[in-house]
């Protein structure tokens, strides 16, 4: 699924958990680092495999980031296999097996 806002994003989250969730940090109105927070307080999506993208390079968006409690972090641009390799290790990881059977 596709959003073009934060509010959308946790909303549908919420309603429809998914699988993992790419992230931008730059999201109108609600940010990224909202709707982070929004789905790691909420139990339904509190495990949600998060990867955040963002044009900001650095180590203290990075830490951002974690500290948030995102997956994974990738740092635009960058090629779509690279965003794809990382998309599959999250999804392999176990953790989305976990949630599968904890619906």
């Amino acid at each position: 699924m596709l959003f073009r806002s934060g509010d959308d994003a946790i909303e549908m989250a919420i309603q429809s958990v998914p699988d993992a969730m790419i992230l931008d940090v730059g999201l109108p109105g609600v940010d990224g680092w909202e709707v982070l927070r929004a789905l790691r307080a909420n139990p339904a999506t509190e495990g949600v495999p998060v990867l955040m993208l963002t044009g900001h390079a650095g180590d203290s968006v990075r830490r951002k980031a974690q500290a948030a409690g995102a997956s994974a972090f990738m740092t635009k641009p960058f090629q779509p296999k690279d965003l794809r390799a990382q998309l599959e290790a999250l999804l392999d990881d176990g953790t989305v097996v976990e949630l599968r059977q904890a619906r």
